[in-house]
C-alpha cells in the first residue's frame, strides 16, 4: 500500500473517529469518512487484546491485503479497528469481511452490471451512528 494511501497522523484518525460512520461486524469496526481528496487513505488499528506482536503484525498485514485488493471510490478515510477473533480468522474471512463492510458503507466500486466489485455474503452486519450528522 503506498504511503499517500496510508493514515498516519493522529488527527486524521481521530477526525475520522469523531466524525466518520461505523459498520461493525464480528472481526472489524470500519470507520468511513469523505475526505475530499482524489484518493482514498487507509489507517489500522490493533490493539494488544488481539495478541503478541507477532499476531498483531499478522493482522495488519492482512488488512492491508484486503484493503488493497478492494476496488473503492476514491475520496473516503478509512479507519480500520481489529476485533477479538481476527488474530484467528484466516485471510479469506478477512477479505470477505474487509469487502462486505465496505460494500454496506457504499464505497466500493460498481461494475458495469450494477453489482458491487466485490461480491461477498452477509453475516451479522449492523451501522452504528458515529459523532456528527446522521
Amino acid at each position: 500500500m503506498q504511503r499517500e494511501s496510508r493514515l498516519r497522523k493522529t488527527a486524521d484518525f481521530a477526525a475520522v473517529w469523531s466524525e466518520g460512520r461505523s459498520r461493525v461486524d464480528r472481526l472489524f469496526v470500519v470507520r468511513i469518512r469523505p475526505n475530499g481528496l482524489g484518493v482514498t487513505r487507509f489507517g489500522f488499528s490493533v490493539s494488544k487484546r488481539i495478541g503478541n506482536a507477532v499476531a498483531r503484525n499478522r493482522v495488519k498485514r492482512r488488512l492491508r491485503e484486503a484493503a488493497r485488493s478492494a476496488s473503492l471510490e476514491a475520496g473516503f478515510d478509512i479507519v480500520i479497528v481489529a476485533r477479538n477473533g481476527a488474530a484467528e480468522a484466516d485471510f479469506a474471512r478477512i477479505e470477505r469481511s474487509i469487502h462486505k463492510l465496505l460494500r454496506r458503507a457504499r464505497v466500493l466500486r460498481q461494475v458495469e452490471n450494477g453489482a458491487t466489485a466485490s461480491s461477498v455474503t452477509e453475516v451479522g452486519e449492523h451501522e452504528i451512528n458515529g459523532g456528527g450528522d446522521a
